[in-house]
């Protein structure tokens, strides 16, 4: 399974349980039994995730004196970025992804943290790539779950 299909597998009721067949490397299966449990953390939801980077964008096309070409660089990444987020909406909701803590990180701590939205279905690969990138624009704001400020 890729990383999409056991996420949805493993969804469902809480305190029901899951079995999963594990193959090693000789082929030999192991069964283990996943008890679904809720939980533990408040989850984030998008719009409070990102409203780092629609704030960030939205001051870059409200200034009044003229963008360097870093700044516009940046606009543009921001503002492509976005529209990823938009197009992927309802293939996300479809596959379960419904708050911001749902995807995967390719490092659990949060000092490393880089984000690795999955392709969904038949998602545009350049969307993904796109969202991708723009989610990982939050290591730059200071006291963001996914930023270096944020571990002490």
């Amino acid at each position: 399974m890729n990383h999409a299909e056991l996420h949805r597998t493993l969804q469902g009721l809480e305190y029901t349980s899951v079995s999963l067949g594990i193959s090693d490397l000789r082929g030999d299966v192991q069964n283990i039994f996943v008890l679904r449990n809720p939980s533990k953390t408040t989850q984030i939801s998008w719009a409070r995730a990102l409203k780092h980077l629609r704030d960030r964008r939205l001051a870059f096309e409200e200034s009044t004196s003229g963008l360097t070409k870093d700044e516009e660089t940046k606009l543009v990444s921001l503002s492509l970025g976005q529209a990823a987020f938009v197009r992927l909406w309802s293939k996300r909701r479809a596959c379960r992804f419904n708050f911001f803590d749902s995807i995967p990180r390719l490092n659990p701590t949060i000092a490393q943290t880089r984000f690795s939205y999955p392709i969904l279905g038949s998602a545009d690969t350049a969307d993904t790539l796109l969202l991708t990138d723009w989610l990982n624009n939050l290591r730059e704001v200071q006291g963001h779950i996914a930023s270096l400020e944020s571990q002490a």
